[in-house]
């Protein structure tokens, strides 16, 4: 029996609605199958090019805890059961994101001190 190739599994579900990137335009009245982890690709390098240089580690590091604890939740709801609440995610994104400020990551941290500064 052949196996068939396996495909990279798409992330752009685990954005938020207006984060992520545009679907695929139609083409001859049909939808044209998206890609959606070259357009997440897409969306995230654009997103990085628009910062300024000091802060680009810090919001890569800020994007992968997002897209990490969305990933966990959306596991706990398929698998445990678990009621979709973007509460939950918002308040494991901001333990996790302190542990990993604790664990040295420093330009997420700086990142984090830059946005609760006044004027920010």
């Amino acid at each position: 029996m052949r196996r068939r190739p396996r495909q990279r599994e798409a992330s752009s579900h685990l954005l938020p609605p207006q984060l992520r990137p545009p679907t695929a335009p139609r083409v001859e009245g049909e939808r044209r199958r998206p890609r959606p982890q070259v357009e997440t690709l897409g969306w995230w390098r654009k997103s990085i090019a628009a910062v300024p240089k000091d802060v680009r580690n810090g919001l890569n590091s800020l994007i992968i805890l997002v897209a990490w604890e969305v990933w966990k939740h959306c596991n706990a709801c398929v698998f445990d059961n678990v009621r979709p609440n973007i509460q939950e995610v918002l308040r494991s994104v901001n333990t996790e994101g302190g542990l990993w400020c604790l664990a040295g990551a420093s330009k997420l941290q700086e990142l984090v001190l830059r946005s609760l500064a006044p004027g920010a």
